[in-house]
């Protein structure tokens, strides 16, 4: 428990910094365990009030309809392809497009 009290600020400043959060797990067991369902949980509360970020679960070798109950209102990703080229495509890094220098907050979930 002391370990994670002393890692608390930095991910404070990494949720609350992050413009992305990924959640990244492929059993549902996975998405729900405390410090992981903690850390997209509080970055959800970031979201409903007001922050403009964006939280994307990805999945594999699971079930879409598994993902928490929390999640069924995002557009979820099946991660079976690389993940850098996707965000890459889907974020306009590197091309000055609207969301250039997007910062990204993965939280992985033991695949």
């Amino acid at each position: 428990m002391a370990l994670t009290r002393r890692r608390e600020p930095y991910i404070f400043a990494a949720l609350n910094s992050a413009r992305v959060m990924v959640v990244i797990g492929t059993r549902p067991e996975y998405y729900n365990a405390v410090w992981v369902k903690n850390e997209w949980s509080r970055y959800l509360a970031l979201i409903k009030g007001g922050a403009k970020k964006v939280l994307i679960p990805a999945y594999r070798d699971m079930d879409l309809y598994d993902l928490p109950e929390e999640f069924s209102h995002l557009q979820a990703q099946e991660s079976n392809f690389c993940l850098c080229h996707r965000f890459h495509d889907t974020c306009d890094i590197g091309r000055g497009g609207v969301r250039s220098g997007v910062w990204f907050y993965f939280c992985v979930i033991l695949l």
